[in-house]
């Protein structure tokens, strides 16, 4: 019997270290459970991160097509509204070239380019070709304007021809200033007229080519001082002169300005003055004569 009971207890001593390896067994496997489930953690936050990456990108990428499809939106329609008010109020622009010529006064005949006047023989010499631009009304027909290089001794200047006002402005931008004088129908076709002119002559896009034209020179004297009131001259010229020093020309040695452009009555005395030995030419506004004017002094 006693045989017996110490087989029992040693098997119960054997027992116990196995149930303690078991314990141990289970501790391990808790302990990767909890690493597994951290890892699996990690790669969710990776993966959340990537995904909120690419959201914002997307959304980022959106808002830049947004943006360009915007802009593409505002630009067309500002190119609308500029082609409808150009066809709305029929505004024609356009360049010409121009060949132009003079007639010297020579003390004999010598060839058929000569022409004969009052005061003697003019010998006809070409002086060269210049490209003007033309912007006219062609529907209204109430102004022409006209870009003119230097020509010669001229300086460049941009013409008005008011046909509402009848009225003639010289701006020279360079030198900030502004001649008005009449209008001269000799020299300067009404818009409809010089539009008709241009369409015969046309030889590319908006371009033309004018015949000879003549030039003829005035000389005028510049009323001082600068003109106050441009509005009575019109809302073209005083678009175009409003920020220059702005005066009246004539060909009178005296001049009496008694209406509503010119003001009360003045009478003034020539004297010279800053103005003097200015040149411009008006360029060819259909009549094949260029208006060349010279300032010799002051009023």
């Amino acid at each position: 019997m006693t045989i017996y009971a110490a087989k029992a207890a040693a098997k119960k001593k054997e027992e116990a270290p196995g149930a303690c390896v078991e314990c141990g067994t289970s501790e391990n496997q808790v302990n990767k459970g909890k690493e597994g489930l951290a890892a699996d953690g990690a790669v969710l936050s990776r993966s959340h991160a990537l995904n909120l990456i690419n959201l914002h990108g997307k959304r980022l990428v959106l808002f830049c097509i947004i943006v360009v499809l915007l802009a593409i939106i505002i630009s067309g329609s500002f190119l609308g509204l500029v082609v409808y008010r150009k066809a709305l109020n029929k505004i024609f622009h356009g360049w010409s070239d121009v060949r132009y010529y003079e007639y010297n006064k020579e003390s004999e005949i010598s060839s058929d380019t000569f022409r004969s006047s009052g005061n003697g023989f003019y010998q006809h010499h070409y002086g060269g070709t210049f490209r003007q631009e033309i912007e006219l009304d062609f529907d209204k027909g109430l102004f022409e304007r006209i870009e003119v290089p230097r020509i010669g001794n001229s300086r460049k200047a941009t013409v008005i021809h008011d046909f509402m006002k009848n009225v003639t402005a010289i701006a020279d931008h360079d030198h900030s200033r502004c001649f008005i004088l009449p209008l001269n129908s000799r020299t300067a076709l009404p818009p409809r007229d010089l539009f008709d002119v241009l369409n015969r002559r046309q030889i590319g896009p908006n371009s033309f080519y004018m015949p000879d034209a003549e030039i003829v020179r005035e000389n005028y004297r510049a009323i001082t001082p600068p003109v106050q009131e441009m509005t009575v001259f019109g809302p073209y010229i005083w678009k175009e002169c409003s920020t220059c020093n702005t005066y009246l020309l004539t060909k009178r040695v005296t001049l009496i300005m008694n209406n509503q452009n010119y003001g009360p009555l003045v009478k003034k005395k020539r004297r010279a003055c800053e103005l003097s030995g200015a040149e411009y030419c008006l360029g060819d506004a259909g009549t094949d004569q260029v208006l060349c004017i010279q300032i010799k002094d002051c009023l």
